[in-house]
């Protein structure tokens, strides 16, 4: 892993080093961590492949919401974890993707925290899923590229952000291909990935797309649970 602190503070930048490195090593994990004094710095080209950037976001010359629409945008891989002293700014990160919003009080105890939503979400966009759809063809997909499965007579239908293929497999059958957190059984016929739900109501889930996908009666209680296991890894 390649690990960037981007903060003006040098102080703080070395006492964040100091605490990643130690869950780093607790973890055995080799460390590789980077230091940037500015967003400027930050972004120079050698720069873009940073997988965990850790990011403030009052910086002077550089206001770090700013930085991070630009590292979305030219390494979106990356999981950007928002520090700064002041709560105030915790809706205006939402105008990026990022993984995490920390108060540096708060930072060492929740070190372990935010490393396992990173990881976490490093695993996923890094895992690949092949189907064979029909008609001979092959796709690949990342899980972040699902939104649900939906079984239909003898076809099972994947519904992605890119369109919607057929495969012949069974539910059964791709139910134990996939990751066990971000995905569940709501129904015999369907499967549901938690990131792409805006809503989950008594026996249906709203998709992000606007899309209706049923939970069942007897996939009610365990699409509940799995779902708020789910959201615990989400919430900080």
């Amino acid at each position: 892993m390649k690990i960037g602190i981007c903060d003006d503070n040098r102080e703080w930048r070395e006492l964040a080093r100091q605490i990643i490195a130690s869950y780093l090593k607790k973890n055995k994990y080799e460390e590789n961590i980077i230091l940037f004094s500015d967003g400027r710095e930050l972004l120079a080209e050698s720069n873009y492949d940073i997988q965990i950037l850790f990011l403030d976001i009052k910086m002077h010359g550089s206001n770090g919401i700013t930085v991070a629409s630009e590292v979305n945008r030219i390494c979106p891989e990356c999981q950007i974890v928002y520090m700064t002293n002041y709560l105030y700014y915790a809706t205006e990160v939402y105008e990026t993707e990022h993984a995490y919003f920390v108060l540096k009080e708060q930072f060492e105890e929740k070190i372990d925290r935010i490393m396992e939503k990173v990881l976490h979400a490093l695993e996923q966009k890094e895992e690949k899923l092949t189907f064979d759809v029909i008609g001979g063809e092959k796709i690949v997909l990342k899980p972040q590229d699902i939104i649900c499965f939906e079984r239909e007579k003898r076809i099972t239908h994947i519904e992605t952000k890119h369109g919607v293929f057929d495969i012949w497999d069974k539910i059964d059958d791709v139910i134990i291909r996939l990751p066990d957190l971000d995905f569940a059984r709501c129904h015999n016929s369907c499967i549901v990935y938690f990131p792409a739900v805006r809503e989950l109501l008594k026996d249906h889930f709203i998709m992000n797309n606007g899309k209706k996908v049923l939970i069942s009666r007897a996939y009610r209680k365990s699409t509940k649970i799995a779902f708020l296991k789910w959201a615990r890894t989400q919430t900080s």
